[in-house]
Parts: structure tokens; sequence; C-alpha cells
């Protein structure tokens, strides 16, 4: 990446850190957005399913098109950090990084507008209201998909933790992980012949791999110390939650883990469970590619 990109890149990205926006109210969001391509010469609409913003890049004759989707709305929670770009709109911050994710949406604008060397067509989607508002739904309400017919859809969620140059890769599409495990369980049930040990094995190993990732992802999180949470309650709750999900499916038990939070059962933590699912694919490896934010960033 060029150094004065990166340098407007963090200028934009501390701008934004520093004007958050709720969701549902990112005008001021939307119109900086709006702003930046228009600089960087590439054509885009407005107002689809609120403030969400898609801007459309094409070169040369392929036929394939892509989009790459970032969130722009802030949380309701004051920032206390000190920092000179700190948030100076009352009791919303940006604390889960959709600062970060549209400037870097920006940034990849900018290289694909200066690279040469690709042909197709790119949709650049800002989405509103992601924070359990509904902007997704409500820009496929309004025709995304119909007005920019993509094949494909890529994002990211930002990590601070992890260190520059490394990402977590999804094996699988992660979001329909929960859809997956119904056809699975269906499958089990209704055409148990295709269900081999094979499958079978495929599916339990599946699910080993994913309780280690969050194990490891909960020890990550957890070294900052949690109040009323450790390591090992989490690892058993991820076990047990994984025994859970073995016996949805027909399966033996793997682990034999309680519920290590005995005021809750597993109907109460249906968002944990969701979380889980999720992500029960993830895995961690390290990419190592021209692009990186140190933390300057």
């Amino acid at each position: 990446m060029p150094p004065e990109l990166h340098q407007k890149l963090t200028q934009w990205r501390r701008h934004l850190h520093a004007h958050p926006e709720l969701g549902l109210h990112e005008k001021a969001t939307s119109a900086f957005v709006q702003e930046k391509l228009t600089e960087l010469g590439i054509p885009f609409e407005a107002g689809i399913g609120g403030h969400g913003v898609v801007a459309t890049l094409t070169r040369g004759a392929a036929q394939g098109r892509v989009g790459l989707r970032a969130d722009m709305d802030a949380l309701p929670i004051t920032e206390d950090t000190g920092l000179p770009y700190a948030s100076t709109t009352s009791g919303v911050m940006h604390a889960c990084g959709h600062d970060g994710h549209t400037a870097s949406l920006l940034g990849a604008a900018a290289l694909l507008v200066a690279d040469t060397s690709w042909s197709g067509t790119v949709d650049f989607i800002f989405q509103p209201a992601e924070e359990g508002l509904g902007g997704a739904r409500a820009m496929v309400g309004a025709g995304l998909f119909d007005r920019f017919p993509m094949t494909r859809v890529f994002g990211f969620h930002n990590w601070p933790g992890l260190a520059a140059g490394t990402s977590w890769v999804f094996r699988d599409e992660s979001a329909h992980m929960a859809f997956a495990f119904e056809v699975i369980a269906t499958v089990r049930r209704e055409e148990p012949h295709l269900f081999d040990d094979q499958w079978a094995g495929q599916v339990r190993s599946m699910i080993e791999e994913a309780v280690e990732c969050e194990a490891q992802f909960a020890d990550d999180v957890l070294s900052g110390g949690v109040v009323g949470l450790t390591r090992r309650e989490m690892r058993q709750y991820l076990e047990y939650v994984a025994d859970q999900r073995l016996t949805t499916l027909g399966l033996g038990r793997i682990y034999e883990s309680r519920n290590p939070f005995a005021f809750l059962e597993l109907q109460d933590v249906q968002e944990l469970t969701n979380f889980f699912e999720r992500r029960v694919s993830a895995y961690q490896t390290a990419v190592q590619g021209e692009i990186s934010f140190d933390a300057a960033f």
C-alpha cells in the first residue's frame, strides 16, 4: 500500500471514529462516504435501505461481479479513552470498529481504482444499521441484488488483538451454519443411509475443531480479566454446547461436560449458542499479504 494512501485512510478512520452515529442515523457518515467516493471518481447510488450506499467499479470485459461490504453504524457507548480522535458525540462510540470497516472499504476502492490488472465489476456496499437494526434486510428489500446482481459478497470484521497481517478465515459459509445443522439433522432423520460413519466422523471432527478454536478465542478475550467468568468455565460451556449440538444431530456426546453456569439453561443462552454455531467451522491461519494496518491506524 502506498504510504500516502495509508496516511489518508488513517485520517479518514479517525474522522469517522470522532464522529460516530447510531444505526438508522448515519446521515453524516453516509455523506462522508459519498464525498470520498466522488474524490476517487467511483459512481455510486445512495439512500439504499436508509443511509446505505453502493458504489460500482467496472473494468475490462469480464462478466464476473462481486460485492465488498462494510458496516457504518456505531454503538450507544460512552468513550473514555482520552485519544485525540475520541468520540465527540456524547454516549455514542465506534466500539465495534465499523469506522475501520468503512475506511478499509474505501481503501479497497482506492486500490482497485489504481490497479489496472483486473477485469470485471466490483460493488462496494456501505451498510447502515448493522447493530441489530435490520440494515442488511432493508438494503435487500430496496432491491440490492436486483440493482447490483452480484454473484458473491465478501466482508470481514476487525479484531485488534490479532497481529498485523494475520486473519481469521472461515472455511465454510459461517452465516449459514445454523441452517447447516438443520440440514444434517434432516438427513440423519430422513435419509439415514446417506449418513455413514465417515460423514459422522467428519461432523464430530468439525465440532472438536470448533471447540478448540473457540477455546483459544476465549483465552485471548479473558486474558484481560472478565469478572465472573474464567477460562475453564468458558471451555466447559463450549463443550456443553458442542454436546448439545451432537445430541441434536443424533450423534454421541464427546465431552460429557456440564453447563458451568448453573443458573442458565441452553434455551436461555441462545445468543451464545448462535455465536458458537456461526463460528463452528472457523480456523486461524496467518495470511501474509501486501495490505496491513499497523497499530497507529
